[in-house]
């Protein structure tokens, strides 16, 4: 995930670059990047009244907003999807598969394009993870993780 996290960075470090110095790419190369994560299981909207952040009703209408301004949209998640630990208590590990099934039905109709395994993502085990793989219409990748 690190590794992950240090390309965003450079991505958006040469994008700034690009901008700074005047240099302006033909517009077929333009790319929009939205990149989300840590949604730790959260379906609905959480944090103050005033100012709700979270959720997938949010999510799906800010990609909708941006796919209508870019046509070259990169959608990807930087991982754990339903804890925020790596051991849940065991409340949460009981409604793992229900909150996955519909993280994964979202994520495909949003047309996310690839998901990054995070570390809480293996809480419940590779095989627990392989299922819901299985069901998303995107890959789910990660650069360090090894499958003996």
């Amino acid at each position: 995930m690190k590794n992950y996290a240090n390309l965003v960075l450079s991505l958006l470090a040469l994008s700034f670059l690009f901008a700074c110095a005047g240099i302006s790419q033909p517009s077929q190369y333009d790319i929009t990047f939205a990149v989300s994560g840590g949604v730790y299981g959260e379906l609905d909207p959480c944090g103050w009244p005033s100012n709700p952040a979270g959720g997938v009703a949010r999510k799906v209408a800010l990609l909708n907003d941006l796919q209508s301004v870019s046509d070259n949209l990169v959608v990807i998640d930087a991982g754990d999807m339903l804890f925020k630990v790596p051991r849940p208590r065991e409340i949460n590990k009981e409604a793992a598969p229900s909150k996955m099934d519909l993280l994964i039905r979202a994520y495909n109709e949003i047309g996310y394009d690839a998901y990054n395994i995070g570390i809480n993502d293996l809480a419940l085990g590779t095989d627990f993870l392989r299922e819901f793989e299985s069901r998303a219409q995107f890959p789910f990748i990660s650069a360090n993780i090894v499958d003996d």
